[in-house]
């Protein structure tokens, strides 16, 4: 919550000196424009720097079988994994709406199987399915696997933008091992 306020105030404040510079370039005040525009500047370089340090110093965290991970009212979490033979393996997924009064579905579900090897997107079909409230949703993928320490990754579409979010640019990504 703090890293979203950060964010708001941020952007808030760069508004507000892009806004006075401009009225100061109306006035023909260059030196007040000049100022507004240094904070105009200053502000979200240092936000982004700040951004940029937690993410590329975050390490992936490893979730254990039936974690829950959660986008607001969507959860996900990978109920088990079934090993086919050594490359292939079945992750049965469970899905879940903690809604109240509302049926929703995901914004941009997305997964990807990470290793040493790289990143290999999986598609999963049902993942973007609408969910009433409080309903829960199975589903099974098989998937293959390459590369040291093979991982399951979720993610959904949010805002890239926010400190210390699994979602922003940079940071490392949570999985399941498979």
């Amino acid at each position: 919550m703090v890293a979203v306020a950060a964010l708001v105030m941020a952007a808030a404040v760069t508004a507000v000196g892009v806004a006075l510079c401009l009225a100061a370039l109306v006035r023909r005040d260059g030196t007040r424009a000049r100022h507004w525009a240094l904070l105009a500047v200053i502000v979200p370089s240092v936000y982004l720097g700040v951004l940029a340090a937690v993410g590329l110093t975050s390490r992936p965290h490893e979730r254990a079988l039936g974690e829950w991970r959660c986008f607001d009212d969507w959860c996900v979490t990978v109920s088990a994994v079934d090993r086919v033979d050594a490359t292939t393996r079945l992750v049965h997924l469970q899905i879940r709406s903690d809604a109240r009064r509302v049926h929703q579905r995901p914004d941009q579900p997305r997964v990807s199987v990470r290793s040493a090897a790289g990143n290999v997107p999986v598609s999963v079909q049902g993942l973007d399915q609408r969910l009433g409230p409080g309903q829960r949703v199975s589903l099974e993928v098989t998937v293959t696997v390459t590369g040291a320490d093979p991982r399951l990754v979720v993610e959904e579409g949010s805002v890239p933008l926010v400190i210390g979010d699994e979602d922003s640019w940079w940071h490392a990504r949570s999985g399941w091992p498979l």
